[in-house]
């Protein structure tokens, strides 16, 4: 079984690494196989869920997401809400973790 660890990448952005690099490891959930492929797991979000979780990725806080998507901050908290359960994460941190595992960081996260 194959151990994802994080670690700062270029401009100080989070990515995860397979293997035995030295970092925080992320452990798969109960009745999850660490070996399962993307494509196992349809993970559906809105174009809304998917901007929201490209700023994640990218390291921003509530507030600047509210004001660079220029919603409410309670609105914010509702989407990175919906991003964590439809990702199956329990923090912003694992959430970062499983959508670059996934591919949906950066720039793939912005949509269509």
């Amino acid at each position: 079984m194959e151990t994802t660890y994080l670690s700062l990448g270029p401009r100080g952005r989070l990515q995860a690494q397979t293997g035995a690099r030295a970092g925080v490891a992320v452990a798969p959930r109960a009745g999850q196989r660490a070996d399962e492929a993307p494509q196992d797991q349809p993970i559906h979000l809105t174009p809304r869920q998917r901007e929201v979780l490209s700023l994640l990725c990218a390291g921003l806080p509530n507030k600047l997401i509210s004001r660079h998507l220029k919603i409410a901050g309670g609105t914010v908290k509702v989407h990175v809400a919906s991003v964590l359960r439809a990702l199956g994460a329990s923090s912003r941190l694992e959430a970062v973790v499983l959508a670059a595992r996934y591919g949906l960081d950066g720039e793939g996260a912005g949509g269509a």
